[in-house]
Parts: C-alpha cells; structure tokens; sequence
C-alpha cells in the first residue's frame, strides 16, 4: 500500500534525489576524466608538458570520483538481484552493443569517415569478446552452483 504520510513521500522523494544524484555524477565525473585525459594528450602533442601533466591529475581525480559515484550507484542497482540475473542482463546489453557499433561503422563507411568505421568496427568485436566473457562467466557461475 502506499503511503500518502508527507514525512514518508518527502523521505521517498530525497531519496530518489540522492540515487539519481549518484548515478548523474558517476557519468558526469567519468566524462570529465575522459575529456581531460584527452586535453592531456593536446597539450603534451603540442609541447605543453607542464599543462599535460596537470591536466593528466586532474583526470586522475575525476576518475576516482567517478568510481566512487559508481560503486554506490551500483550498489544501489545490485540490491535485490542475484549475480547470474546481473550476468544475464550484462549479456543481452552487450549483444545490443554488437548490433548497434555494427550498424554505426557501417553508416561511418557511407560517409567516408573510414577511422571512425574502424574504431566503431573493432569496438564491436571488443564488445563480442565481452558476451563470450559474460557466457564463460555465468557457466561457471551455474557449475559451481551445482
């Protein structure tokens, strides 16, 4: 039943706040990282050693914020499920990831972009990699169980 208590709702409401709060920051804080260790990568190609390095902390930090925002994000997610249903669902995703870096080197390859089709190309076998991985991990999984 649910409960139409105002002290109930606004504690439903933070706490949804605070879980969404988690997980927005892991992406944000992981893109950060990325992008500054990319900014790095300019700077040190351009000469710029003393702002590469700076740049290369900063993305450090950001890094492990965002590994932070994850661990509790994905405590969150993990709350409730087995890990043979969490290995199941990561097969299905990555399976998804295959079709789609398929898909997008190909219309890359349309456009002439041939770098980017490579990337995407070799991303989906990285990607099929994961699923036999996944495969191998829940078939261990279930034999253990036995």
């Amino acid at each position: 039943m649910m409960t139409t208590k105002p002290d109930d709702l606004m504690k439903t409401a933070t706490q949804q706040v605070v879980d969404r709060h988690f997980e927005d920051m892991y992406d944000e804080e992981r893109s950060e990282a990325i992008w500054d260790y990319l900014l790095a990568e300019k700077a040190e190609a351009e000469g710029h050693l003393e702002v590469a390095q700076i740049l290369r902390e900063v993305a450090k930090d950001e890094l492990k914020h965002a590994l932070w925002m994850g661990k509790i994000a994905e405590k969150r997610r993990l709350e409730g499920n087995s890990l043979e249903t969490h290995l199941r669902n990561a097969l299905n995703g990555d399976n998804n990831v295959v079709s789609r870096e398929r898909e997008i080197a190909q219309m890359a390859r349309l456009l002439g972009r041939e770098e980017e089709a490579a990337t995407f190309e070799q991303m989906a076998r990285d990607e099929l990699d994961h699923v036999e991985k996944y495969r191998q991990a829940l078939e261990a999984l279930q034999q253990r169980e036995r």
